[in-house]
């Protein structure tokens, strides 16, 4: 399997990583004093944990409308289940149906919507394509999980559900795209939060950490501050003197 380089986070999510870190606490909702102590980076995790739902809900609604179609017969140019399906019909019918979304009508348009991803890093409600007419993207299903993928596959078949892991499909794959956004990795989404985050300073009236370890007496100030003792002078020749007469004495 072709090996995955690193996503990107799409302009969107950068967008609302940087929004939500520059909002101040004061400007958060009344009504949940917790949410108005929360660090900066943890609201921008949960805005980006609500959009990775919605966007795993979505999903699971297209796979599951997908799945409710097996068994309707294909039909080349079919677009519903009365007339019959055929592959990119499928698709669009699907997308229409559970999400509002109007994809274009032919596999190799639906080629060219969302974001590019790689066959390891599949998720339910990616496009999958293949060749199958000696031409690329000529043949289009939707990824369900567990490696495998519903489609509606040629004249006198009908909707079913197919294992990617088939000689013949993965011979024929050549691509698959994103078109429901989804979470991205949580690593990428902190660095970027990060990287949006504003430098954390000092009140005003506590001075910067260099001003006050300036001004700040040394630990043994009392000490150093105190006179030294004097040491005792020495004795002179005369007060020799006077002491051994009196030693004598």
């Amino acid at each position: 399997m072709p090996k995955q380089t690193p996503s990107r986070l799409s302009p969107v999510v950068v967008a609302l990583v940087a929004t939500t870190l520059a909002w101040p606490l004061a400007a958060a909702p009344s009504d949940d004093a917790n949410s108005t102590s929360e660090p900066p980076l943890v609201r921008a995790e949960k805005s980006l944990r609500e959009l990775g739902n919605k966007a795993k809900d979505t999903a699971s609604e297209i796979t599951s409308y997908a799945l409710s179609l097996i068994g309707v017969d294909y039909k080349f140019g079919g677009n519903t289940p009365e007339q019959g399906l055929d592959c990119s019909g499928l698709i669009r019918y699907v997308f229409q149906q559970a999400t509002g979304m109007s994809l274009p009508r032919t596999a190799r348009d639906q080629a060219r919507v969302g974001d590019a991803v790689s066959i390891d890093k599949l998720q339910p409600g990616d496009l999958v394509f293949f060749n199958t007419r000696r031409f690329q993207f000529s043949h289009v299903g939707l990824y369900i999980g567990d490696n495998r993928f519903i489609h509606a596959p040629s004249s006198g078949g009908s909707v079913q559900v197919v294992s990617l892991e088939n000689q013949y499909w993965q011979k024929a794959f050549n691509g698959a795209r994103r078109v429901i956004k989804s979470l991205p990795e949580l690593g990428l989404v902190m660095s970027a939060a990060e990287a949006a985050a504003p430098a954390m300073s000092l009140p005003s009236t506590l001075g910067s950490p260099t001003t006050a370890l300036a001004s700040a007496p040394p630990l043994d100030a009392e000490v150093a501050a105190a006179p030294a003792a004097a040491a005792p002078a020495a004795p002179t020749p005369k007060a020799k003197k006077a002491k051994r007469n009196a030693q004598a004495q």
